[in-house]
């Protein structure tokens, strides 16, 4: 008969006592534990982000499309769009038209103590009229820089 023997034995050579093991399978679980929630954290941040800046670019495009339904209707009353200028746009576009009720309805958080109508970013909306009956509306969009409608500015062209 073969001697009895333990199934974890430690003979002082190389490797990890038994005794140890425990502590060290607990100290592996604890960092893969800690770098998976590092990358979920990294994850939800960056997609947050990311999706917060997507909403914000959405609803300047249906600001910008909802102007422009409001101009077309002060160039049916008028027979021309608002001179150029964002603080003219806004004052033009808030006074009571032929019909006694304005055409724009601005949120008083969104326009500067210069009368500027302010995008989500804060910067001012550009306005102006082109000759020849037309306009061109835009926000400098996420990056800030006015890029005369093109980049990444969010553009309504009439």
């Amino acid at each position: 008969m073969e001697p009895e023997s333990a199934p974890y034995s430690y003979d002082g050579g190389e490797g990890i006592p038994p005794s140890r093991m425990g502590l060290v399978i607990v100290i592996v679980g604890a960092i893969v534990v800690a770098l998976a929630a590092a990358a979920v954290v990294s994850a939800l941040r960056s997609g947050f982000s990311g999706s917060k800046d997507a909403a914000r670019v959405s609803y300047t495009r249906s600001i910008v499309q909802d102007l422009s339904v409001a101009l077309k209707a002060y160039e049916t009353d008028f027979g021309t769009y608002p001179p150029s200028g964002n603080a003219e746009l806004v004052r033009v576009l808030q006074a009571p038209g032929p019909k006694n009720t304005s055409y724009f309805w601005f949120r008083s958080a969104d326009v500067n103590a210069q009368g500027e109508w302010l995008d989500y970013w804060g910067h001012p909306y550009h306005y102006e009229r082109i000759p020849g009956g037309t306009f061109l509306f835009y926000s400098r969009g996420l990056n800030g820089e006015d890029e005369h409608g093109s980049g990444d500015d969010i553009v309504f062209r009439k």
